[in-house]
């Protein structure tokens, strides 16, 4: 609830057409799953440890 709410806001300021990243550990289930549903993607292991992934997060292209 809160924190999809809190995350989705930010991410609606995130103005760069590059894309963003954050690890998170593995085991770390509640969060992947946050992190997925506003539209964070796993894209391959952490590259300082492999007990976490690297997620990255696109902005949508507006449509006219």
């Amino acid at each position: 609830g809160n924190a999809t709410r809190m995350l989705t806001e930010f991410l609606s300021q995130f103005k760069s057409d590059k894309p963003l990243f954050l690890y998170v550990y593995k085991t770390n289930e509640i969060a992947i799953r946050l992190y997925e549903k506003v539209g964070f993607k796993i894209v391959g292991d952490c590259h300082f440890t492999s007990s976490a992934y690297t997620m990255q997060y696109k902005r949508k292209e507006m449509t006219l």
